[in-house]
């Protein structure tokens, strides 16, 4: 029972040193925060504002072409930085793995050899010789998962000490995919823009991604997605909370088809959906629209990505979402997604008829973590989890559509239900959500119906989000 030609060894795992390559990030963050420092200070210099004349024009193009060099090599070493991080984390990973593996084998009477990569079985193997062998081959292919992972880490690392071409790739971790170091500036750039400082954390990074509009699947043809921020109260402790809206099946019938005045438009009926079900790490691209709610940072994301048909045809709709906070630090958020595909002239019909995607979810702060609750449509599905300081991750809601055949959004869209515990009466009349109706039930009775008498619509009260 052999390695089959892996060139990592545990020995060489069990070296590794995760708080070496962390250093290599921090190192890195430090050095891209004082060029972006300098840059600025570029910036504020003003000795050649009532100067005149060629030379003063020479100094001020050197001056630019200066801050365009600090900006791209400050980039590169944020590139350099997240690729170290990712490694840090994929070696705290291998290594967790590794250690569990051989208190197993330890268990078991077994032995790995640390230079080989070998399990083999010992005289005080678990129910004797035969148990034993089978025990090894088992872990023998386990350890085989492991050091094949390790492989992908020490690829990162490598790429993390060559990275100063801007067309490099950072490979990717076991199940993520390769991020290509000019997409992963762009998305510097969208969180730096929005929040004011360099990321730092796992968190940033995802936010930074999120903030990015762009889209890389080529059926999309490199339209953007909208996406649009607010601003909220911090509420430190409570982490992110981040949720989506997204269509279960391949495709689904085009309840607004042909769109517009188009012709060609008349050649498809089915818009396609995300194809997925209920995933804890979803990629809020690959969703009809995705929010989040970053408690740490007192910062609202809300994107919604482009629809396209099986003709080809792709659109992009701006989503109408507002945010209140109450005092205690509950969010409610009311969205309206418009469909841009069902334009016909000047005029939406999914507006027209009822049947837009909108909502109100409400999002409550708590000593254990955030919840959330709210008045929700019948179609799509949706999901909202909740992500800790510490890195753990909670299912706050999974709704599942009220149809899952392709006549889903023709027969759901427009009509609603509740989701959740919602808060306390008290904190949703601060918000201004009005959830229930008195109805008479006979002399001196009454009682509260949960029914509102109007479908969701975008808060006028609320703070709006805007594009960052």
């Amino acid at each position: 029972m052999t390695m089959g030609g892996l060139g990592l060894s545990v020995a060489d795992v069990q070296g590794w040193s995760a708080d070496g390559v962390r250093e290599v990030f921090h190192v890195g963050q430090n050095l891209a925060s004082s060029t972006s420092e300098v840059s600025q200070m570029l910036v504020q210099l003003n000795a050649f504002d009532s100067w005149g004349g060629d030379a003063a024009e020479a100094a001020k193009s050197s001056i630019a072409l200066t801050r365009q060099d600090l900006d791209a090599f400050g980039a590169e070493l944020l590139t350099v930085a997240n690729a170290a991080r990712a490694a840090a984390d994929g070696i705290d990973g291998v290594q967790g793995r590794l250690r569990a593996l051989l208190s197993r084998a330890e268990d078991l009477g077994l032995v790995v050899d640390p230079d080989s990569n070998q399990v083999t079985v010992t005289p005080l193997a678990v129910g004797g010789p035969m148990a034993g062998f089978i025990n090894a081959m088992d872990l023998q292919k386990d350890l085989d998962a492991i050091l094949r992972d390790a492989d992908a880490v020490d690829d990162l690392l490598a790429s993390a000490i060559d990275m100063a071409d801007g067309d490099a790739v950072i490979p990717g971790l076991p199940g993520q995919a390769a991020i290509p170091t000019d997409v992963l500036q762009a998305q510097i750039a969208a969180f730096e823009k929005t929040y004011g400082r360099l990321p730092t954390s796992s968190s940033d990074w995802k936010a930074a991604s999120w903030l990015d509009p762009q889209n890389f699947d080529p059926a999309l043809d490199r339209v953007d997605s909208s996406v649009v921020v607010a601003q909220i109260k911090p509420v430190p402790g409570q982490g992110v909370v981040r949720g989506s809206l997204f269509i279960m099946d391949e495709k689904v019938v085009d309840p607004f088809a042909p769109d517009g005045f188009d012709p060609s438009a008349y050649t498809s009926l089915y818009d396609y959906g995300n194809n997925r079900g209920f995933l804890g790490d979803f990629d809020p691209r690959n969703a009809k629209g995705a929010f989040m709610i970053d408690y740490e940072n007192g910062v609202v994301i809300f994107r919604q990505n482009p629809t396209h048909d099986t003709a080809g045809h792709v659109t992009i709709g701006t989503p109408d979402v507002r945010v209140t906070q109450a005092v205690d630090g509950t969010v409610r958020m009311d969205y309206n997604l418009p469909n841009p595909a069902a334009m016909f002239g000047p005029v939406n019909i999914a507006e027209v008829l009822g049947m837009p995607v909108a909502g109100t979810v409400l999002v409550a702060p708590q000593t254990a973590g955030p919840t959330a609750s709210g008045f929700i449509g019948d179609y799509p599905s949706a999901e909202i989890y909740a992500d800790s300081p510490g890195g753990n991750t909670r299912i706050l809601l999974q709704d599942v559509q009220d149809n899952r055949t392709q006549w889903g959004p023709v027969l759901e869209l427009g009509s609603y239900h509740f989701v959740g515990e919602l808060p306390a009466a008290a904190v949703q009349r601060e918000l201004g959500f009005s959830p229930t109706h008195t109805t008479f039930i006979g002399p001196g009775a009454t009682a509260q119906i949960e029914e509102p008498i109007n479908r969701p619509t975008a808060s006028q009260r609320g703070t709006r989000l805007a594009p960052p």
